[in-house]
């Protein structure tokens, strides 16, 4: 559980420092409407990854395997309703880029692929099994 512990905290870290670094580039270029949408789509990006996370603990902690499945479905109904929500707001509030919105709903799946992928090349060049330490 520990290992798993520090790959969200991994995962959560890289995809703040990205989101950020993004959210500034496009506000230093004066794309504000771009830059807001990138942070609003970032911010829910991050915060769903950790409560995703939190959820699948939670679960293979549970030792009632029904109360479980009911814990993870519910959370993954609440989930995507809000992820409806950052998007409904980002289409209606003007000053908000809505397709930045939506890219910055991808940013912490697009770090935990680039995480694993560079993890996989890692270890193709070193010669290890991929099942050892990255």
């Amino acid at each position: 559980m520990q290992d798993f512990l520090q790959y969200r905290d991994r995962i959560v870290k890289i995809s703040a420092l990205l989101a950020a670094a993004l959210v500034f580039a496009f506000a230093q270029g004066g794309r504000m409407d771009i830059a807001f949408g990138l942070a609003l789509g970032g911010a829910w990006s991050i915060t769903r990854f950790w409560l995703r996370a939190h959820h699948l603990k939670k679960s293979a902690e549970g030792k009632d395997m029904g109360k479980s499945v009911r814990y993870t479905l519910g959370g993954s109904f609440g989930l995507y309703a809000l992820t409806g929500v950052v998007l409904s707001i980002s289409f209606v509030v003007k000053g908000i880029n809505p397709w930045a919105a939506l890219a910055g709903l991808f940013i912490a799946n697009a770090v935990m692929v680039a995480y694993e992928g560079l993890g996989h090349v890692k270890v193709a060049f070193s010669g290890h099994s991929h099942h050892g330490e990255r």
